[in-house]
C-alpha cells in the first residue's frame, strides 16, 4: 500500500538547525535589552557578561551603524535580569514579553532584514 515514514528522525535534526542559526542570529543591543540608548544598553548586557558586540554599518550612511549580539545571548541576558533585579509587575511582565518576543523571533527573516539594510561588512569588538 504505502510506506511508513517515521518523523522522529527528521524533527530531531530540523531542532538541532534551529539552535545552531539561533545562536548565531543577530538582533540590535537596544532591541536585545528592551533599553533604547545604545551605551546603556552595551554596559548592561557587558554586566551580565557579554563582551562580544557585532558592528554592522548601514547601507548608505558610513557613520551609522548598527551594534548587534545574538539571540541567544540576548535572552540568556533577559532571564538573569528576571532572576537577579527586584523589578515591579509591569517591567516583569514587559521582561517576560520581550523574552517571549527574542524566543519566537523569525530568523531567516531578521537576517534577510539586516542583510538588506547593512553592507555587508562587519566587525566584531570586546568590551
Amino acid at each position: 500500500m504505502g510506506e511508513v515514514v517515521q518523523l522522529q528522525p527528521y524533527g530531531s535534526e530540523e531542532a538541532r538547525a534551529q539552535r545552531v542559526i539561533r545562536a548565531d542570529a543577530l538582533v540590535p543591543v537596544e532591541f536585545a535589552i528592551g533599553i533604547q540608548d545604545r551605551d546603556a544598553a552595551m554596559a548592561r548586557l557587558s554586566y551580565y557578561g557579554v563582551n562580544t558586540f557585532t558592528q554592522r554599518c548601514l547601507k548608505g550612511n558610513p557613520s551609522g551603524s548598527l551594534c548587534m549580539v545574538t539571540v541567544a545571548e540576548a535572552i540568556s541576558v533577559n532571564k538573569k535580569i528576571l532572576e537577579h533585579e527586584e523589578l515591579c509587575l509591569e517591567d516583569i511582565g514587559d521582561r517576560i514579553d520581550l523574552i517571549q518576543m527574542l524566543e519566537n523571533i523569525n530568523i531567516p527573516m531578521m537576517q534577510s532584514l539586516w542583510g538588506s539594510i547593512t553592507d555587508g561588512s562587519s566587525g566584531e569588538s570586546e568590551t
